[in-house]
């Protein structure tokens, strides 16, 4: 049994990327940009059991940072 986590492992609670993107678009940043290669969609971020990767929230927070 694996008794770490990766940053290809979905742990992430969908609420921090989802509160980064409300926060992002209400600043004016494109909701498709912020998505865009991360490999979520709205949906996902509109599923409250939804998990995703570090590596996925990392893509999201470099997005929006640009």
């Amino acid at each position: 049994m694996r008794k770490y986590f990766t940053h290809n492992d979905p742990v992430v609670p969908v609420h921090h990327p989802r509160v980064l993107v409300e926060t992002a678009v209400r600043q004016g940043a494109d909701r498709d940009a912020l998505l865009q290669d991360v490999g979520i969609s709205t949906s996902t971020l509109a599923s409250p059991e939804a998990r995703i990767t570090y590596r996925q929230f990392g893509l999201l927070t470099r997005n929006a940072l640009k």
